[in-house]
């Protein structure tokens, strides 16, 4: 198995997840792969239902953790999204057969930072293999305590509180 691919989202809405499910589909060489979705409680998977679609996982969102997943030989998908009162936390992951070359992983982490980068819901993003981020303190603290992060999106205020942070490329989001 390769490394797991991670994009991390914070946002004021679910916008992104149907936008971050298309996105990573775009990976598989059978973009008609079956899809499972599912709605849960907590991530002790208590309550789990299945449902047919994305749109009657979204509709049961609020204060639930929402799980769409596809995949083909090659390549496993999925996106989690956990939708609180205030924000969403959406973290869509890519687990290929064998590793992305450093070309393809780059490109694949622009193109992400690209679709999310003119969404008004997005507050932050990261890209990462094996990634870790916890935006629980804040998007700053979250880029200082991040492991495996390798690209951010952010919006100017934060990059400004995450200046000096080794080894992050930072895009800045549009206003």
């Amino acid at each position: 198995m390769g490394e797991c691919i991670e994009i991390s989202i914070l946002s004021t809405t679910t916008e992104p997840v149907g936008a971050m499910l298309r996105f990573l589909k775009g990976c598989l060489k059978n973009p008609e792969a079956e899809e499972s979705f599912a709605v849960m409680d907590n991530w002790e998977y208590e309550n789990q239902t299945a449902v047919d679609s994305l749109a009657e996982a979204m509709e049961n969102a609020e204060g639930k953790i929402i799980f769409a997943e596809a995949g083909d030989e090659n390549v496993r998908i999925g996106v989690f999204a956990e939708h609180g009162a205030e924000s969403c936390i959406i973290d869509g992951w890519i687990n290929p057969q064998t590793a992305f070359s450093d070309e393809a992983y780059e490109a694949l982490a622009c193109e992400a930072v690209k679709l999310l980068r003119d969404m008004k819901s997005v507050l932050a993003c990261a890209v990462g293999r094996e990634m870790y981020v916890d935006y629980g303190k804040g998007i700053a603290e979250a880029v200082r305590e991040a492991h495996g992060a390798d690209l951010w999106l952010l919006p100017q205020s934060a990059a400004e509180d995450c200046a000096g942070t080794p080894a992050v490329k930072i895009v800045l989001k549009d206003k």
